[in-house]
């Protein structure tokens, strides 16, 4: 979806005006100031029907160049819409001539009050808000409609990850945490950190098998060792398998920035439906890897096979 506006004959004739009076060589300038300051009036044009567009097309990097995210989500949070909203376009059109109108209004009223002071007085009163708003940490939940145009065909777990992380030392009381809790914590992120040989490694295969059985067997994943395993450690891990339901995938050996990676070992939770599988992300995944390792990608056969 692009952001090409074509402004309406009036509309183009305030923007020469106000470049000139105000010396300035581009218009996208002044484009963008009339965008947000329409937005900041707080009155919605959902039933407005764009004007003429008799004036001047701009392409979408006129319009808002390199911050193209940063418009589109204040019209998105002002509109309370998603942004693959095919109605985006017509809002920017909207909201950039309502604003071209309104800055010609104000300064042919003014006649000493010049750009400069304009962008101060409401810089100060953006910052102003800031310090007053109250402000969240908390995920921004969608709402269904959104969750099925942001992840189409795709099921989700909303049940608590509640995970047990180890024992107090003092008392050998367990120590859970709920990572998907919004109300305690920003996100699920997890580092894990320690000398080798500590348990790192087991640390993660444990919590990996406690989101199976939590979710019961709702919460997917993929495991990568670069380590490679040797068969010994195919037969110890074995258990951790049957529990999780794991397919394992050996992939040739490769070189990963210089360092000797005997086997990247891919292990994918395996779904009550295989076509729930994006395979094309995993094909991906190896290619980029083989790039870095400047050798041809070999998907092995069996990967394909095993669906």
């Amino acid at each position: 979806m692009q952001i090409n506006v074509s402004t309406s004959e009036e509309t183009e004739a305030i923007l020469g005006r106000l470049s000139q009076r105000f010396s300035l060589s581009s218009k996208n300038i002044l484009m963008r100031i009339a965008l947000t300051y329409s937005l900041t009036r707080g009155r919605k044009l959902h039933d407005n029907k764009p004007e003429d567009t008799k004036g001047n097309p701009y392409k979408e990097i006129t319009v808002v160049g390199h911050y193209r995210s940063y418009y589109v989500a204040l019209i998105c949070q002002f509109y309370g819409i998603y942004k693959t909203d095919s109605d985006i376009p017509k809002y920017f059109k909207l909201h950039i001539d309502d604003g071209l109108r309104q800055l010609d209004k104000l300064f042919s009223e003014s006649s000493n009050y010049n750009l400069s002071d304009f962008l101060l007085e409401h810089i100060e009163r953006g910052i102003d808000s800031l310090e007053q708003a109250i402000t969240t940490n908390e995920a921004i939940i969608f709402d269904d409609s959104v969750r099925r145009i942001k992840v189409s065909n795709k099921g989700y777990f909303e049940g608590a990850l509640k995970l047990q992380l180890g024992n107090d030392l003092n008392n050998g009381e367990p120590i859970f945490a709920t990572i998907n809790n919004t109300n305690v914590h920003n996100n699920a992120h997890i580092a894990v950190a320690g000398n080798s040989g500590t348990g790192k490694t087991q640390f993660a295969l444990e919590i990996l098998r406690q989101f199976v059985e939590v979710s019961s067997d709702a919460v997917n994943f993929i495991y990568l060792d670069f380590k490679g395993l040797k068969k010994d450690d195919v037969a110890a891990l074995t258990p951790f398998f049957e529990k999780t339901k794991l397919l394992l995938l050996m992939l040739r050996k490769c070189r990963f920035r210089s360092i000797r990676c005997r086997l990247l070992i891919p292990l994918m939770k395996k779904t009550k439906s295989w076509a729930s599988i994006n395979w094309s992300i995993l094909l991906q995944i190896t290619r980029i890897l083989a790039k870095i390792s400047n050798k041809p990608s070999v998907m092995p056969p069996k990967m394909f096979f095993k669906i």
